[in-house]
């Protein structure tokens, strides 16, 4: 790009997160093409719902040879959209899906007779973002989200009738400009002439078309759904949970809830980039034991007496949170026991790493990691270092864990208090919130 990337909030705070998020979506269409010469990200909320708070709109403006590209994401009735990430999400599939055309279009690649098909959604995983379309001829072709609209998305359901065109793809046949015949789908049009189970997360079918949990406490109690089938819980030891605080602990004290087993802490820090803090260049145990991301060193200019320093000032804050939490609870016997760390999401996987070498340290005889949502290759990171991983979500575009929440408001010291105060409370006298 000939230019930096600008992104602009209006009559809105700086958010450094929601920023960065939108520059990550802006590389992704650069690696899409290199024809791409300015960017300019618009982000507001210029409606507000008389229940439910304001929604956000997004303005991309993409300058191409040959003109320009202009997506004005702006639904007043779209609720999805109080979500900053996912309104950001929605406009950059809109402008992925008219680069794309353009690009066509400049290779002389579309066709003015173009056929459009017909056929019905075969096979659809809302959560990792595809499906299968049953072509008239019997065959199953592929299509992304990116093909349909976001309106479209959320609404198509196995059997949805569809219109599409096919394409050859990388890996072979593709469906791309799929639409959903509005008024004749599934329900409408009769049922599908073959439905296929699909293999998306049980325990998340009711957030199929929106990505995203309520809350951090809803997301807990679908965990528990997931670890009770998986047969956790059901015997008669009592699990340990154990939350990297703060936004893990809303997730833990749910999943203590529904198992029945006992809530904790283990701590853990984020080792910040020098210049860029919301940069992880690793995290600290509570031991005092350091893990850096492998990237650290090639993205930073982070020396070791600046980690040094870092990692200093990570236990000055892991001790204060500790003398503030074992007033309230002392720590929790681990050794021999089925332990279950949990977080709120998992992006680096930093923290996680550091708490779950604390924890192998400390003699659990077994340790599951049970997350809402996680980075897929962050996820292989930690399978070494657990007996099984438990994660609802796997998204391949996954930048920041607070795109997956509708409510993701900063958790305080003194809600982790309350939730460890609540479970010297005897666990029968539990019952399910829904969220």
């Amino acid at each position: 790009m000939q230019t930096q990337p600008q992104i602009s909030f209006d009559d809105l705070p700086v958010d450094d997160d929601v920023r960065d998020a939108a520059l990550d979506h802006v590389a992704q269409l650069e690696k899409m093409s290199d024809q791409i010469t300015g960017c300019h990200v618009v982000v507001a909320q210029p409606h507000r719902h008389q229940r439910e708070g304001r929604l956000y709109s997004v303005r991309i403006d993409l300058m191409v040879p040959g003109g320009e590209i202009v997506v004005n994401r702006n639904h007043p009735d779209d609720h999805a959209h109080e979500n900053v990430y996912v309104a950001l999400r929605d406009s950059f599939d809109a402008a992925r899906r008219r680069l794309e055309d353009h690009m066509r279009h400049l290779r002389g690649a579309v066709k003015r007779h173009a056929a459009r098909a017909e056929g019905r959604v075969a096979r659809l995983f809302p959560l990792a973002g595809y499906g299968f379309i049953e072509t008239p001829d019997g065959r199953e072709i592929y299509f992304h989200r990116h093909a349909l609209s976001p309106d479209d998305f959320r609404i198509a359901n196995l059997g949805t009738r569809v219109h599409f065109t096919e394409e050859e793809g990388d890996d072979g046949p593709q469906a791309a400009h799929v639409e959903v015949v509005h008024g004749t789908g599934a329900r409408g049009g009769g049922p599908a002439r073959r439905r296929v189970v699909c293999a998306a997360p049980a325990p998340a079918r009711h957030f199929m078309n929106h990505l995203f949990f309520e809350s951090r406490e809803q997301a807990g109690w679908m965990l528990v759904e997931r670890l009770r089938a998986h047969g956790v819980g059901s015997d008669t030891e009592k699990p340990l949970v154990l939350a990297i605080p703060r936004g893990g602990v809303e997730v833990g004290a749910a999943i203590a809830r529904g198992l029945g087993a006992e809530l904790d802490v283990v701590l853990s820090r984020k080792l910040r980039a020098p210049r860029q803090p919301e940069l992880a260049l690793g995290a600290v145990s509570e031991t005092g034991e350091i893990h850096l991301n492998h990237f650290a060193s090639a993205m930073t200019d982070a020396g070791d007496a600046y980690v040094a320093a870092e990692r200093a000032r990570q236990m000055g804050e892991i001790e204060r949170c500790k003398t503030m939490f074992r007033a309230i609870r002392p720590q929790a016997a681990i050794r021999g026991r089925t332990v279950i760390v949990t977080d709120d999401g998992l992006a680096t996987g930093a923290t996680m790493i550091a708490a779950l070498r604390t924890v192998q340290a400390a003699g659990a005889r077994e340790i599951i990691v049970a997350v809402p949502v996680g980075a897929p290759d962050r996820l292989d990171t930690i399978r070494p270092l657990c007996n099984r991983i438990e994660c609802l979500i796997e998204p391949t575009d996954f930048w920041a864990v607070g795109q997956f929440f509708r409510n993701f408001e900063q958790v305080s010291d003194e809600r982790v208090c309350d939730l460890l105060r609540d479970f010297s409370l005897p666990a029968t006298k539990w019952t399910r919130v829904v969220a």
